[in-house]
């Protein structure tokens, strides 16, 4: 899922900036929607948990 789809006000260097931070954060991230379903996780999740983003989202 695109950043630009959950907010699509932000602007490239921010939509950029938020993207390099999910990517790269040794944290587990994730966004889900109102299902409870994973949208996006970051690569944490999937060493951390080993699923691949396939499996989850």
């Amino acid at each position: 899922m695109d950043i630009q789809k959950i907010a699509p006000d932000l602007n490239t260097i921010d939509t950029f900036n938020l993207e390099l931070f999910f990517e790269l954060s040794p944290d587990l991230l994730c966004v889900t929607g109102y299902d409870g379903y994973f949208k996006k996780i970051n690569p944490t999740v999937s060493k951390t948990l080993g699923y691949t983003n396939e499996i989850l989202c």
